[in-house]
């Protein structure tokens, strides 16, 4: 069986050992066009764990991915990883465990991605502050609802990815997003 090719994955990597989120930033930095984690603690078994989705710079294989992260550092040994579908998935992926985050830990992004999302969030906005569609204004409260208070709860550095409660609704809407 061939090797799978994608440039949009998903992981788990033991917090034990890790000093501090700036070095797995530092790592995945080398590595990632966009990525988004956080740090997490297993419900029935307390295990610590960063929850990690990436957008690799180019395409890559599993193995190569996790060649690449270990020769960066050794802590990435462990990891776990598997292709994921879309940046959708990744997303989505990073911030569906309410109940097992680290509190002060919730999710960063890299400075690249985070301003492609809020340019989109922006530009969406504009753009339907001219639609009229009361079900499409509807969708859109409860999404600028759900971006303005985990923004405002957690201050500049936090970051949840709007589109992932509401994936569906962006797919139909691509002319928004490209």
């Amino acid at each position: 069986m061939a090797a799978i090719v994608s440039k949009y994955f998903i992981g788990t990597l033991k917090a034990e050992g890790i000093s501090s989120a700036n070095e797995v930033k530092s790592t995945l930095s080398s590595v990632c066009k966009d990525y988004v984690f956080q740090k997490e603690k297993g419900s029935k078994t307390g295990y610590e764990h960063y929850q990690i989705c990436m957008n690799t710079k180019n395409s890559t294989t599993i193995f190569a991915l996790k060649k690449k992260l270990v020769a960066l550092n050794k802590k990435f040994e462990p990891i776990y990883l598997e292709p994921a579908k879309s940046h959708y998935a990744v997303e989505h992926y990073c911030s569906k465990s309410d109940d097992t985050f680290i509190d002060g830990t919730r999710v960063w992004s890299s400075p690249e991605y985070e301003r492609k999302v809020l340019s989109k969030y922006n530009k969406y906005n504009n753009n339907l502050s001219k639609n009229n569609n009361s079900s499409e204004k509807v969708t859109f409260k409860m999404m600028d609802d759900y971006f303005n208070k985990n923004v405002s709860e957690k201050g500049v550095n936090f970051f949840v990815s709007p589109f992932s409660e509401y994936a569906w609704f962006f797919k139909a809407h691509r002319s928004f997003l490209n």
